[in-house]
Formats: C-alpha cells, sequence, structure tokens
C-alpha cells in the first residue's frame, strides 16, 4: 500500500511539471506517448463521429499531476512520463524501474 508520505517522497525525488504529465498508448504495432487530458467524453464522441480526432479537439485541458496518478505509476498499475522542460513538445522522461526501485529502496529506508 502508498502512503501519502511515500508520495512525497517521490515527489520529492523526481522534479517535472505539475500541470501536465504524459501517458503511454498503444495501437496495433505502434505506441508512443501522449499529454493526458481532461474532456468530456460525450461531447469528444460526438467531435470523432464527425472525422474529429484527439489533435483537433479544443475542448480539452492537460491534466494536472495527482497524487492518485503518482500511486498508480508506484504500483505498477500505469506508466506516467514526465516533463522537465516548459514545453510538452520535447520527450518526456519516463521514471522507470531504476527509478522505482531506488525509490522503493528510499521508501523502505524510512518505514522500515
Amino acid at each position: 500500500m502508498i502512503e501519502i508520505e511515500q508520495i512525497k517522497l517521490f515527489r520529492s525525488l523526481v522534479h517535472g511539471r505539475e500541470d501536465a504529465f504524459a501517458i503511454r498508448w498503444e495501437k496495433g504495432n505502434k505506441s508512443g506517448y501522449m499529454p493526458s487530458y481532461q474532456f468530456d467524453p460525450y461531447h469528444y464522441k460526438i467531435h470523432k463521429s464527425k472525422g474529429g480526432t484527439l489533435a483537433n479537439y479544443q475542448d480539452k485541458t492537460l491534466q494536472p499531476l495527482r497524487d492518485e496518478q503518482i500511486k498508480r505509476h508506484l504500483l505498477g498499475e500505469s506508466q506516467i512520463f514526465f516533463w522537465n522542460q516548459d514545453s510538452i513538445n520535447s520527450n518526456p522522461t519516463f521514471y522507470g524501474k531504476y527509478y522505482l526501485s531506488r525509490t522503493r529502496r528510499n521508501f523502505k529506508k524510512q518505514n522500515g
């Protein structure tokens, strides 16, 4: 179980934008990452039925990084990526196995 203190420790070790993060996607034999957005799925479905895509959908906002996403990342339930710069057009950084194992070691040291 991930406690709030562990999430605070992760935030202290990993620095990136707080107002946006990226998620991994897979479709067929392609994969990549994209910003995580908040939007009304009903309105997006209408937009998509008219030939629109998420790229040209206007009624979306960047999803801020919340503790729940970090918790799911630490538990291995999802992969999130972080931007270290002001632009979301640059490549985000994935804090994967190395950072997770290092962070988990630090959790164990602090929590016995």
